[in-house]
């Protein structure tokens, strides 16, 4: 039996101490926190209560399907299609790398799509118009119809649409077969022991895995290491550019060539710390998510191994601190952020237990994840 919990418009008014009380039973716990997002439950509401798709809940603000990559889905699941396709269109931007895809645009089209998106009116003479399109393609027997109308979708549920592939069709942000595991956690939470961990067994049980560290070794992951030293040696927003940067290059110079070559890269750190720790130093939450979406993948699986800062604070007392980020009071407000993210791939782990007990339950997470892909034959 799969547990969930799908809140809307900021119903729970502190969702850190909801996931606190929850954390530890979060593989199957969902929560969608939106403004926005209401309009959308045609396509949302038959999803919800399956557990293959990965959704994340923004802190406070609004969903914002802008901060997915959604032309890489698009890309990706039109290209895997197997058969005639044709696509509806008034933007050829979102096909452009699909192969053997027949294009409908015309200026009758843009011009209707235009006139209802600036008056808001005339919602029948659009769809029946979308329809007769519609009906020409079925009669030569294309059943794969793509319909993008700058976001007017809605209403349209026989054809593939950005946001029906985003919700019923997503398996991959990127088409590449391996997986990126990271590992997250506050200072002291066991991260490089579990990487070290994990790696040595896959090595030894014949699997492709290689790993890597954020911040990379980069100009800028260097940059980045040398200035924590020095306390005040960076504006928030200096540290935030030097993170993006040095993330954009070790996403397309070290992570994605092996995910290409379908090996587990196992990352230590990645953009959730980013929204932990930077969004603690005054940058928007939101557009960090945005940002950072923007230049690389989500991961196949993330690992945030939790433990109190007290805890933390003991385990880290024998090295030398960084002035930048670690103190008790900040690294509260950092594990806090943490528990903002949720999702089928989101998996949080005490990591008071044993080193040997937290290895068993992330190999078990890694091994299911390639065993439920292959049965989909995505591996």
């Amino acid at each position: 039996m799969k547990d969930y919990a799908i809140f809307f418009n900021n119903v729970v008014s502190n969702t850190a101490k909801f996931h606190q009380s929850k954390r530890w039973n979060k593989d199957n716990l969902w929560i969608i926190n939106s403004n926005k997002i209401n309009h959308h439950l045609n396509h949302i509401f038959d999803l919800s209560l399956s557990p293959h798709y990965n959704y994340y809940k923004m802190n406070t603000e609004s969903m914002d399907l802008s901060v997915f990559n959604l032309p890489a889905e698009v890309e990706f699941y039109l290209n895997n299609i197997k058969g005639k396709k044709v696509a509806i269109t008034t933007d050829n931007r979102w096909i452009n790398k699909v192969n053997n895809i027949e294009r409908y645009n015309s200026k009758e089209l843009k011009s209707i799509v235009k006139d209802y998106k600036k008056n808001r009116v005339g919602f029948t003479r659009l769809y029946d118009f979308i329809n007769k399109i519609k009906q020409q393609f079925t009669d030569k027997s294309i059943k794969h119809i793509f319909l993008y109308l700058e976001g007017e979708e809605i209403g349209f549920d026989d054809f593939i649409t950005p946001l029906s592939i985003f919700f019923k069709h997503s398996k991959k942000r990127l088409s590449y077969p391996g997986y990126l595991v990271v590992f997250e956690g506050i200072d002291g939470s066991g991260k490089s022991t579990q990487i070290n961990m994990a790696y040595d067994y896959l090595k030894k049980s014949g699997r492709k895995v290689i790993k890597f560290r954020e911040p990379s070794d980069s100009k800028w992951g260097k940059i980045i290491r040398e200035k924590a030293k020095i306390k005040d040696s960076l504006t928030p927003k200096e540290q935030y550019e030097l993170f993006l940067k040095d993330r954009e290059y070790d996403f397309n110079n070290n992570l994605l060539p092996y995910l290409k070559k379908r090996y587990i890269v196992l990352l230590d750190r990645y953009y959730h710390s980013t929204y932990s720790y930077q969004g603690e130093r005054g940058i928007d939450k939101k557009r960090i998510l945005r940002d950072n979406l923007r230049i690389c993948s989500p991961p196949e699986i993330a690992i945030i191994l939790d433990i109190s800062v007290n805890d933390s604070w003991e385990r880290i007392s024998f090295r030398k601190k960084d002035p930048l980020f670690e103190n008790k009071k900040f690294l509260e407000k950092v594990r806090e952020n943490y528990f903002d993210f949720c999702g089928r791939d989101i998996h949080f782990i005490s990591a008071d237990q044993s080193p040997e007990e937290i290895n068993n339950y992330i190999i078990r997470k890694i091994e299911n994840r390639i065993s439920e892909d292959k049965k989909k034959k995505n591996y």
